[in-house]
């Protein structure tokens, strides 16, 4: 037990709080905590704001239907960016688990992780707003996607597979990754889906996958890749123009799935593992 200003606190809840209403208490205790350790204001608010809507998760994967989208919509204005989302989910898990061990279940944890993931879509999808349509001031960034790509490579090509992406991916994505992701891309002239899985350093790793848009594309990838064990790091999902979709997932294989999993064929030759 602590005491702040002559207010007795027990596991972060005021000793005599309301039990039908513990936010406001909490609010207050943790302004003074913050205080006290000098927090810049920017992310003092930002964890005011998460002990403030720290019930709304639980609230929704247990007594709302989040496969209604406006329900999503709604729970994504209320948190606004991707990293107070990723501060909710966090304290969200740990204030169900901190109740005892029974009453965090598998079952809440996958409802927990949907809402995350549903969530996450809506709030990368306000990236739309800021798209690349061709705009003469990111001719360099094309110039240098063209550098990792043969000589021969159509300069509008390009061009048209980023037409109507976000110009984050464009401009924050390493120069050979979206070269990568345009030859693929190409591939998508014979096949209905493209998927390609790299290895970026250590136990990192990158999948891609390319289609034509569909709902729940990147919730059904991300949860294959949690099922299997995967520390998943960040996500982006986009579309084109052309109503291609691409899903970029990075992960940490934390257990070496891959590599326990890598075997050969009969002839010898190496087989990749498959998710």
């Amino acid at each position: 037990m602590i005491t702040l200003h002559g207010m007795a606190t027990k596991g972060g809840k005021a000793h005599k709080h309301d039990p039908r209403n513990h936010v406001r208490p909490s609010v207050q205790a943790a302004k003074v905590i913050l205080e006290r350790l000098e927090f810049p204001r920017d992310q003092a608010s930002k964890v005011i704001a998460a002990i403030q809507n720290h019930l709304e998760m639980s609230k929704i994967i247990l007594k709302r239907d989040f496969s209604d989208e406006s329900v999503v919509i709604q729970f994504a204005d209320l948190v606004g960016s991707v990293d107070d989302l990723r501060m909710l989910c966090l304290l969200t898990y740990a204030d169900i688990k901190a109740v005892n061990n029974e009453v965090m279940t598998p079952w809440k944890e996958d409802l927990l992780w949907q809402l995350y993931v549903e969530t996450y879509n809506r709030l990368m999808l306000g990236l739309a707003d800021d798209r690349y349509d061709q705009q003469p001031s990111l001719e360099a960034d094309i110039g240098s996607v063209l550098r990792e790509l043969p000589k021969k490579t159509n300069a509008q090509d390009v061009r048209e597979f980023l037409h109507g992406v976000p110009r984050q991916y464009l401009k924050n994505t390493p120069k050979n990754q979206i070269a990568e992701h345009f030859f693929l891309s190409r591939k998508l002239a014979t096949v209905p889906m493209v998927a390609h899985l790299a290895r970026r350093e250590g136990l990192i790793y990158e999948v891609l996958v390319m289609t034509a848009d569909r709902p729940y594309l990147f919730s059904k990838i991300t949860g294959v890749l949690s099922y299997f064990g995967m520390n998943i790091l960040r996500g982006q999902a986009f579309a084109n123009r052309s109503g291609t979709i691409s899903d970029v997932i990075v992960f940490e294989d934390v257990d070496n799935y891959f590599e326990k999993s890598f075997d050969r064929n009969h002839d010898g030759r190496p087989r990749r593992p498959q998710l």
